[in-house]
Parts: C-alpha cells; structure tokens; sequence
C-alpha cells in the first residue's frame, strides 16, 4: 500500500462489508461478507447496514464481524491483501456497491448437517416440529421461526434488478438444486460469473443444466460442500450418500465445460477437523483430476458445541499439525483463519459434555452409528 494512504484507513475498515451483500429473502435476514452475523433487514437493505459500515470506519470492531475479529490472520486480511487504497475514499462517503451478491433460496434441503438448523434446512425443520432435541446450546438457530412461506422468486429477481453493479451471483440453499427458482434466477441475471454452493446429492441431469448455461457466462463455480471423508462425512451431513457424491465430481471431471471451475468447501468442526490430514489427501487426489479445483476452509463457530471449543487438545495439536502442511498448497484460502481459530480457541469441558451429549441423541434419533472417533 501507498505509505501516504495507508494512515487514513482505519484498523477496523474490511472492503467486504461494502462489495458483498448476502440475502435471505425468506427470512429477510441480509449480510455482508460470507461469515457475518445475518441481521433482519425490515425491507431496507442499505439501511441495515450502514450502522455495520460506519462502525468499521470510526475505529469500532462490529460484532457482526466476530470471525475475523477472532484471529489476527484470516478473511479479512485477505480481503485488504487485494485492496486498493486510492479507493478508500469511495467506500469513506458509502458511493460504493457490491459487485458480488449470494441469494439464499429458502431453507428446502434433503440433508441434515450437525451444524445446521431449521432456518437453512428443511428436513431440521421437520425433525424439531416432530419432537425437540433436549439440548441444544444455541436457541435461536434451533428454535423454530415462523416466516411468510412466500415463493421468494419474484423477490429474489426484484433485489437482483436492484444492485445493476453485482458482477458474480451465488445461490446457495439449503440445496439449491432441489429449489424450482434456481433456474430462473439463472436466466435473468446479468451477472457475467455465477456459482452454486450444493451438496451434489443429486442425478447429473441437473448438473447437464448448469453445463448448458456455459455459453451464458464468462464463469460458472461449483461449490461442493463436504469436508471429510466417508465415515464422518455421513455422520455429519446426515443423508449424504459419500458414493454418490464421489460419482457426481466424476461426473463434472469428465464433462465439465472449459469455463466451469469447482471449488470444495469444507467447514471444520469438532468433528470435521478429526479427518483432516485424510480429507486432505482426498482433496490432492481430486485436485489432480480437475486442476482448476481451489479448496476453500472455514470454521465453525455456532452452534458452540460443533466449535474449537469441544477440541481436546490432543486432537487439537494434531489438527494444527495438518494445518501446516495444508499451508504449502497454492490452491487453498481460509487455512489462516482456521489455525488462527485452532491456536486461540480453549477447550470447555462444559460445551464438550454436552456435544456429546447432542451427538448421542442424534445418532438415536437417526439410528445410525456414531464414528469411530467418538465411541
């Protein structure tokens, strides 16, 4: 950065609050940044966050940012990494507009992910009205929450038209590929990339569909959910059938059209961060199949017993240990923020104990067996 400029930019300013804008229409929450805290918008977008924007221009770390504000090292150092100073001023007088937008579909899923809860996943949502869990940590994502169940399309089309500036889409969930809207926001949008975060738990003809939008767009991003291999992985995101998912990369390997390029999003848990020097191996495998794969890492932090914080050390320091030879690969982001959060987070024995006890009680709900690693 210019040494002249860089005294004007607060210690607290994240250009992401302003290029991203992420929306969930049918719980009218909105966010900035893929890892911010989603707000209610109350039909004013802009308004909503401009306390979020103002806040990191006056020296405030916004709790909505708690992610990165967590770890020296992560998201938002790789965002001003890239950052042209000489634009600061344009993001300073709020006359800047996102150039990516991420649409949340609705909550229809055909999956059940230990981390998830009723507002992303339909199938928690059935699960909870059925019959409530006797724990959970965290109640405001497990509790149900009453919304308008309005077909989202029009409004998803209307906030599109919206931001004439927003460059690459991405349409997230639950699945996506389950939702009749996908394919009409693809059509109409102007955005010259879009991607699409799945489970893949589905039958290629779809994925034929998205190939068919390849004359359409400069770029298409697949983003494939999954974060272990086959015993946790099924375990974790209950109702994932690991064959198949393995059988549907093979399929975007062998007819993937030149301008799509595929990313693995992995969110690392508790549980999920058990596997990672296997999960990485798989991921070596994949990236020799498909070269213009990128993997991309996260970490959990809510609900609490899913986080770092139900790490025994033991496991953490062999965690930390794979983290370092994950470090040496050129195709992978978020890795800094995962050792960041594994290197500061404490073990609680309290949210450790009552992990357990969650995972027991889901495992005999579903009665399905818990991996190896738990017994």
């Amino acid at each position: 950065m210019n040494a002249n400029i860089v005294h004007t930019i607060p210690d607290t300013f994240c250009p992401a609050k302003w290029d991203e804008i992420h929306l969930n229409v049918q719980q009218d929450y909105v966010f900035s940044c893929c890892k911010a805290t989603p707000i209610r918008f109350y039909k004013n977008i802009n308004q909503a966050l401009n306390t979020q924007k103002n806040n990191l221009l006056t020296g405030i770390q916004d709790p909505s940012c708690n992610y990165c504000w967590a770890t020296e090292t992560g998201l938002r150092h790789e965002y001003l990494s890239k950052f042209d100073p000489n634009k600061f001023e344009h993001y300073k007088t709020n006359t800047v507009t996102p150039t990516l937008m991420e649409i949340n579909l609705g909550n229809e899923c055909n999956f059940q992910c230990l981390y998830c809860n009723p507002k992303f996943s339909s199938q928690w949502e059935q699960d909870v009205r059925k019959k409530p869990y006797r724990l959970f940590v965290d109640k405001f994502n497990y509790e149900i929450v009453e919304v308008n169940r309005r077909t989202t399309s029009e409004s998803n089309l209307s906030i599109i038209n919206e931001f004439q500036d927003v460059k690459n889409l991405n349409v997230i969930g639950g699945e996506p590929l389950l939702n009749k809207n996908l394919w009409q926001i693809f059509e109409t949008t102007s955005a010259t990339s879009i991607s699409l975060v799945t489970n893949l738990s589905c039958d290629a003809k779809q994925l034929d569909k998205l190939f068919a939008l390849h004359d359409k767009f400069e770029k298409i991003i697949i983003g494939v959910s999954i974060d272990a291999t086959k015993e946790i992985s099924e375990f974790v995101r209950y109702g994932l059938n690991f064959n198949t998912l393995i059988a549907n990369l093979t399929y975007i390997f062998e007819h993937a059209p030149g301008n799509v390029h595929l990313n693995i999003l992995s969110l690392m848990t508790s549980l999920t961060v058990l596997d990672l020097e296997n999960f990485t191996k798989l991921v070596e495998v994949w990236k020799t199949q498909f070269p213009k794969l990128n993997w991309v890492l996260s970490y959990c932090v809510n609900p609490e017993i899913q986080g770092f914080k139900t790490l025994t050390e033991n496991d953490r320091q062999t965690a930390l240990k794979s983290v370092q030879y994950i470090k040496t690969l050129d195709y992978v982001s978020g890795i800094d923020s995962v050792e960041g959060a594994l290197a500061n987070t404490k073990f609680n024995n309290t949210l450790f104990q009552q992990m357990r006890y969650f995972v027991n009680e889901f495992a005999t709900r579903k009665q399905i067996e818990k991996p190896t690693c738990l017994n």
